[in-house]
């Protein structure tokens, strides 16, 4: 593999970039982290597409109770694609209880409407099922078997501080140039990480991921999402409004984000 290029670090200087150096991967911790692991769980038969928000979460309003995680997953849900909750709280629990409370965008399975919201929604869902944090889960289920545990990781406390050279996403008026703080305000609600952004990588690690989707969910002689789940997950399931979301994946179309063709 031979890689090379420039990005600003975070002193908003031009420097070299290469295989190792780390990125902040925002939202496609949403495909990479939640989207993964949740067809991990489907493969596992811990969860199903057809399971409710009403089901995990206690205090959620009625009329949210019966939105399905498969509308969470095609961002089909109705939720507003984002809203300020670092402005209302600091806790993450309260944070999860503002999104359920939040005005929707549009009735469920009305239309895709991406949002940031339903992901981290999303994130609670495997934290509940996996009894683990994102960060470990992620870490335990998907990074430690591709053997890249240290190539894409949540940037949670224990790795601030982390003295990897980070091309920032954006621009920084404080100095300096080591992983230190997600451009996610939001996301730093969640110091164990959560379902819409915050995972960090290089392309190492990038690679490995793609490699494992390409793969059929199979890794050498690990199946860590088991094929037919990982192959049904590029099924469209949002056709009805003209848009072409799959389970996590935008698939390219007239009417995608990620393009025609």
């Amino acid at each position: 593999l031979w890689s090379a290029g420039k990005a600003k670090n975070v002193r908003n200087n031009m420097v070299n970039t290469d295989a190792d150096s780390v990125f902040d991967l925002a939202s496609l911790t949403k495909i990479f982290s939640t989207t993964l692991l949740f067809l991990q769980l489907l493969s596992q038969k811990k969860i199903t597409l057809n399971s409710t928000l009403g089901y995990f979460f206690n205090n959620c309003p009625e009329e949210k109770r019966g939105i399905t995680l498969n509308q969470l997953l095609t961002h089909s849900a109705g939720f507003k694609s984002w809203i300020p909750l670092y402005e209302n709280t600091c806790d993450n629990e309260n944070a999860i209880q503002l999104i359920l409370d939040s005005p929707m965008e549009n009735n469920p399975g009305e239309k895709v409407n991406y949002s940031d919201l339903g992901y981290i929604l999303l994130g609670r869902v495997i934290e509940l099922l996996s009894d683990k944090s994102m960060q470990f889960a992620f870490r335990d289920n998907i990074a430690i078997p591709l053997g890249i545990e240290d190539d894409v990781f949540y940037l949670t406390p224990g790795k601030i501080g982390d003295t990897r050279l980070i091309s920032a996403t954006n621009n920084w008026k404080t100095s300096f140039n080591y992983l230190q703080f997600i451009n996610d305000q939001n996301a730093r609600l969640f110091p164990d990480g959560c379902g819409h952004a915050g995972l960090f990588g290089n392309l190492n690690g990038l690679l490995a991921l793609v490699r494992l989707i390409l793969n059929d969910g199979l890794w050498y002689d690990q199946i860590i999402i088991h094929p037919e789940i990982m192959k049904r997950s590029f099924q469209i399931y949002t056709a009805k409004d003209g848009s072409s979301r799959a389970l996590g994946w935008d698939i390219p179309g007239k009417r995608s984000q990620a393009g025609s063709g």
